[in-house]
């Protein structure tokens, strides 16, 4: 960036005074502060009454001239400016600058850490038959000049800047290198159009499919000063670019998880496709009616509790409802007994198959299978009546378990949700989801997958992409995982919160 070398600079001295007292005696310290004075335009110094002190330098310019810039604005931003200043400053500061200059109106900047060059630039422009003002690509410093646009709605400068950035800035958006990997220079363009919200900078850096050095990508501090979105687009564009020679059936998979990724971090959905065909649905866990059968002979024993679910009685030992449940035992505190003598509790609400389902497990040795076993039913109950070593058993056989079929893995991981057991079982399942043959098109079609929450649904498509990855792209694994997760857990951690 350079302005013609018209304006002047001299130094004026800034003294600030602090007082400071100790227990033992009062003293006064005065501190130097010397700063470079600039008078914009060539003019007269006794003509400027507008006080502009910037990180490095104090500019000095005429009202009339910021009236004209300004516009509408003048009085607020001057009237802002000036109660700031006097809440920053002490009087004494103010008393130099009016012995220098007839000043009326101050506009402190230096907590803004606004440079006085960009001030210089933004005023300057808006003299244009007296000063010439060149934009480079290397020198200017966009991100400042933009920043004092933004901060005083400078809007014509702001379109200038615009359309420099967007028609010859050698990094601007159509030239071709966007198709391929971006450098850091590139990157930095990116960030300020997400910085200032240039939109048409943006959509045209965006649209077609730039990508990122993923071997390097955690070390560039250009891309991760990005925002998280943007380095999204990136790390997409760049897993999908790998798989580009690997087969069609691949591409589509990888395309496929980041389509649903695409949603999930943009419209923050998960939306449900699976077919709701009536004549499928699945038919209810079919319960052996030996189990209920067990329980409906009433013993003479008073240490026999009395269940009443649904009308039915079902009689169980008071030592097995208390040794495997809390809730059970503090109910039976309370409990009233009936006639003879038993302690009777109505469980409205309850089915009582699976009552019975439970009651078997926790009276017999019996090993969990698939065909004999509702899993779902007696996670439910486990988690009411807080059955610590009935869920043990299920979070073992959670753990070692082996399944091929994508139903069942997805029944079982809602099992780990509820009962909410330890990773090794959600990931013993995450794994075999990821390693097995079904794409991740296919479960997307399968209802049990939408019954999960939306951080395990997360879960099912990353574990599928890092199996593809593995098998083609070990060496760039970590560091996509680390990405990809940091990006996702900043997303998760914002979805919590709402």
């Amino acid at each position: 960036m350079s302005v013609s070398n018209v304006n002047e600079e001299k130094e004026i001295i800034n003294v600030e005074e602090t007082e400071t007292k100790d227990s033992e005696n009062e003293d006064e310290n005065e501190i130097a502060d010397v700063k470079k004075q600039l008078v914009l335009f060539g003019l007269e110094e006794e003509n400027c009454d507008v006080a502009i002190s910037t990180k490095d330098k104090v500019i000095f310019v005429k009202s009339t001239f910021l009236q004209y810039v300004f516009g509408d604005r003048f009085n607020e931003i001057l009237a802002s400016a000036t109660n700031n200043h006097n809440e920053n400053r002490d009087g004494n500061v103010d008393g130099i600058l009016e012995e220098v200059k007839p000043v009326k109106y101050k506009i402190d900047l230096e907590a803004e850490n606004i440079e006085s060059k960009n001030i210089e630039f933004a005023l300057s422009f808006y003299q244009p038959l007296q000063f010439s003002v060149d934009v480079d690509a290397l020198s200017t410093d966009f991100d400042g000049i933009l920043e004092v646009c933004r901060k005083w709605n400078l809007h014509k400068l702001r379109a200038y800047l615009e359309d420099y950035l967007c028609t010859k800035h050698p990094n601007r958006p159509s030239n071709s290198s966007f198709n391929y990997t971006l450098n850091k220079d590139q990157l930095k363009l990116i960030k300020l159009a997400t910085k200032f919200d240039i939109k048409t900078l943006y959509h045209e850096t965006m649209s077609p499919t730039p990508r990122i050095d993923l071997g390097s990508m955690k070390d560039n501090q250009a891309f991760q000063d990005l925002p998280m979105l943007t380095r999204y687009e990136l790390l997409r564009n760049s897993v999908i670019h790998l798989f580009q020679r690997k087969g069609q059936s691949i591409i589509s998979e990888v395309d496929d998880i980041f389509n649903f990724y695409d949603v999930l971090l943009y419209e923050k959905r998960t939306p449900d496709i699976s077919a709701k065909k009536s004549f499928q649905e699945e038919p209810c866990f079919e319960y052996d009616p030996k189990e209920k059968d067990c329980f409906l002979a009433e013993p003479a024993d008073k240490r026999f509790v009395v269940l009443i679910i649904e009308g039915i009685k079902l009689y169980v030992d008071s030592y097995i409802l208390v040794d495997n449940s809390p809730v059970f035992e503090e109910m039976l505190e309370t409990a009233f007994r009936d006639e003879s003598g038993k302690k009777v509790l109505a469980m409205p609400g309850k089915d009582v198959n699976q009552i019975a389902h439970l009651l078997t497990f926790l009276s017999e040795p019996r090993e969990i299978e698939v065909n004999n076993t509702d899993l779902l039913a007696l996670a439910s109950l486990i988690d009411e009546f807080e059955m610590t070593l009935l869920k043990d058993k299920i979070r073992l056989f959670l753990e070692n378990v082996h399944e091929d079929k994508p139903k069942v893995q997805l029944k079982y991981l809602k099992l780990v949700c509820m009962l909410r057991l330890s990773s090794v079982s959600k990931f013993n399942i995450l794994n075999q989801i990821g390693r097995g043959l079904t794409r991740f098109s296919k479960l997307r079609l399968i209802k049990e997958l939408y019954r999960l929450n939306l951080e395990t649904i997360k879960l099912v498509a990353q574990n599928r992409l890092w199996y593809l990855l593995q098998k083609d792209f070990d060496n760039l694994l970590d560091k996509i995982q680390d990405e990809m997760n940091v990006i996702l857990d900043i997303y998760m951690s914002r979805a919590s919160r709402r």
